[in-house]
């Protein structure tokens, strides 16, 4: 997303890629925000890369949301892409029923 100035937040979060994928098979669309991370990620750098990922879901809301005519049902499938291992407390922390309900 670094050509689309006007898509970041205030805050200036936003995460390296966006994908809209359109599925005739399914019948819908799926949204795809991803976050390229390199070297090691820890416990501490979760909230911002959800909060990265959160962005990207707003943007993609924000982009479909100009298409009412389109009442296709969207799939989030937000991605997080890293060059190293996850240490086993990142992996439990993702995979927390309240953690991954942030990004919507």
């Amino acid at each position: 997303m670094d050509d689309c100035e006007e898509l970041a937040s205030p805050e200036g979060k936003r995460c390296d890629f966006l994908l809209f994928v359109a599925s005739e098979s399914h019948k819908g669309h799926w949204v795809v925000p991803v976050e390229l991370k390199s070297g090691t990620v820890k416990v501490d750098d979760l909230d911002g890369i959800r909060d990265q990922l959160q962005t990207g879901s707003d943007v993609a809301h924000d982009v479909l949301s100009q298409d009412a005519g389109d009442a296709r049902p969207v799939r989030l499938r937000p991605i997080l892409g890293h060059g190293h291992r996850l240490h086993a407390k990142v992996r439990r922390t993702l995979t927390k029923p309240d953690y991954k309900q942030g990004v919507v």
